[in-house]
């Protein structure tokens, strides 16, 4: 029987990250397309690798969120929100309030808990860094749930990487990697 995978991806603690890893200014809060194209390419590849890579998961992928807390008007909102739908992700997009980063932990726990609960996933990829899952990630384990964490080293707390029953480190890879990593003005890690 396959399992049914469930993708929960900090964006906004991704781009920060991706920002590190790169060499490159991205806002986390008003990202670019060269941006979101980019974690979302390297998203798309690692549910690719860890299908094929570890095949004792025999996953099917149901759905994939992008939470993220970004500034800007309703419209670049709705810009945002559609291009990460053509990027294959269920956008959960805040405006931030007065400058400051609201609701993103808050909503990824509620998600996969409500998932959960109604058992609507067998193993969860979470990608994000935040020691502030920790909790999260062993409730869920408590219900059934297995997860993978994924993240890039910069910025992971250990004690989450401990945690999950799974880790994959987060590179940056794909064909595509290179040309985004380039307009973003940033350098290829080695």
């Amino acid at each position: 029987m396959q399992d049914r995978l469930m993708v929960f991806v900090d964006g906004s603690n991704l781009l920060r990250a991706t920002a590190t890893v790169i060499q490159a200014d991205i806002r986390s809060d008003k990202p670019t397309l060269d941006a979101i194209y980019l974690c979302g390419g390297l998203i798309n590849v690692l549910i690719s690798r860890i299908a094929k890579e570890a095949q004792f998961y025999g996953c099917k992928t149901l759905r994939t969120y992008w939470f993220s807390s970004v500034q800007g008007n309703d419209e670049y909102v709705q810009n945002l929100s559609m291009n990460l739908r053509s990027s294959s992700f269920e956008p959960i997009i805040f405006k931030k309030r007065k400058g400051k980063e609201k609701r993103v932990d808050i909503a990824i726990a509620r998600e996969m808990l409500i998932n959960a609960f109604n058992k609507n996933y067998d193993l969860a990829l979470l990608v994000a860094g935040d020691e502030d899952y920790v909790d999260l990630v062993y409730d869920l384990k408590r219900l059934g749930i297995r997860i993978i964490g994924s993240f890039y080293e910069v910025g992971l707390s250990e004690s989450l990487k401990v945690a999950v029953d799974n880790y994959h480190k987060l590179h940056i890879w794909g064909t595509a990697s290179k040309q985004y990593v380039e307009a973003l003005g940033g350098v290829l890690p080695k």
